[in-house]
């Protein structure tokens, strides 16, 4: 029988946590959703376009809420690169384009880089590049054995925070974007996991089978969750007071939602369903939380408020549970939707209406000229 630790690092390594060789090849037999601007949540969901094979998921809006930057092989099935589009699906371009899997990409805080993942240094050696949008100035800042995962930026946008295995297990770690020396954080011994920044750039989060919070430069690690069991994916409240993490209590695959203050590390679970609930998002004025579920048998998208009640799904579309994530102005979500290999981007208001997909196909949009 699989424990619940064993099922908590399961899960790590199906998010990333450690390193992947390849993507699995896309499924021949998927449904688009139609992408017209006008497409109602009804229509967009009929299974009436056949597509070509393409895999587009990880979606981030640029800071000015104006591009897409995703990760897809469309066109490219032994490949996966990283794509800009504009928010209404118009002219994406293909900005990586090498013989690797490139992922996860991450605006910088002033929308002039993203950095992502890539396999470019062999199948066990997976490093941080940065690239400018256009798809000039490609840098591979965490030259080093191992693998490094989970980029995220301080609010400055001079530094990257990362996990990396090359200690022999895994820890967080700093580097200047520009590239250079990483200085590793933690040295505990145990795998730590998902850094991200706080707003204020004092602080990272991140997951050692709890969620703990340390001082930028790595000292002062403390444990801010007190309730049992294992929480992962934790994201900073746009006022920095509060963590929105999943929380895996006492069966495996039970993930609910729940938050907690930093400060007082007062705790409150806000989903309450035997389901994964999972990739939580603060909406940017702290009042909402979007995440994905398969409480009814499939993936779908919900909204609930961050002081609790009721949950509300607001797209019936298969949402993948990785990257779901508000627009900067809080008017749109975007989403990854399908099943993995199939994936496709959508976007839909915060009220639920004007579901539409980023893109359709699997054709290769415009390449632009970048290694």
């Amino acid at each position: 029988m699989t424990s619940l630790r064993d099922t908590f690092r399961l899960c790590l390594v199906a998010g990333g946590a450690l390193c992947v060789a390849a993507a699995l090849p896309a499924s021949a037999d998927v449904t688009a959703v139609p992408s017209a601007a006008s497409a109602s949540a009804a229509e967009a969901a009929s299974p009436t376009q056949p597509a070509l094979m393409a895999d587009d998921h990880a979606p981030a809006w640029s800071p000015d809420g104006l591009r897409i930057a995703f990760a897809s092989n469309r066109g490219r099935q032994a490949s996966t690169d990283i794509y800009v589009a504009n928010a209404d699906g118009s002219d994406p371009v293909r900005i990586t384009g090498a013989e690797t899997i490139d992922r996860d990409p991450v605006w910088s805080p002033d929308g002039r880089l993203i950095a992502f993942v890539s396999s470019r240094g062999g199948a066990y050696e997976w490093d941080v590049h940065v690239v400018e949008p256009d798809g000039s100035g490609l840098t591979n800042v965490t030259r080093a054995d191992g693998c490094d995962h989970r980029p995220s930026w301080s609010p400055d946008g001079r530094r990257i925070a990362f996990e990396s295995d090359r200690a022999g297990h895994a820890d967080i770690y700093v580097v200047d974007a520009g590239g250079g020396r990483a200085a590793r954080l933690t040295k505990d011994g145990k795998d730590d996991l998902w850094p991200v920044w706080s707003p204020d750039g004092e602080s990272i989060a991140f997951v050692r089978g709890d969620i703990f919070v340390m001082a930028a430069d790595g000292t002062g690690a403390r444990n801010v969750t007190q309730t049992a069991g294992y929480h992962a994916g934790a994201t900073w409240s746009p006022d920095g007071r509060r963590l929105v993490f999943m929380s895996l209590r006492a069966t495996p695959g039970d993930w609910e939602i729940a938050v907690v203050d930093v400060e007082t590390r007062e705790t409150h679970t806000l989903t309450s369903n035997a389901a994964r609930d999972a990739a939580p998002t603060w909406s940017p004025d702290g009042r909402r939380i979007a995440f994905a579920s398969d409480r009814d048998g499939f993936h779908g998208l919900f909204v609930v408020d961050a002081s609790g009640g009721a949950p509300v799904r607001l797209a019936t579309q298969p949402a993948a549970t990785s990257a779901v994530q508000w627009s900067p102005q809080g008017r749109d979500i975007v989403f990854a939707a399908g099943d993995y290999g199939s994936r496709r981007i959508l976007t839909m208001g915060a009220d639920g209406g004007g579901l539409r997909a980023l893109l359709t196909g699997g054709e290769a949009p415009a390449t632009a000229s970048a290694p």
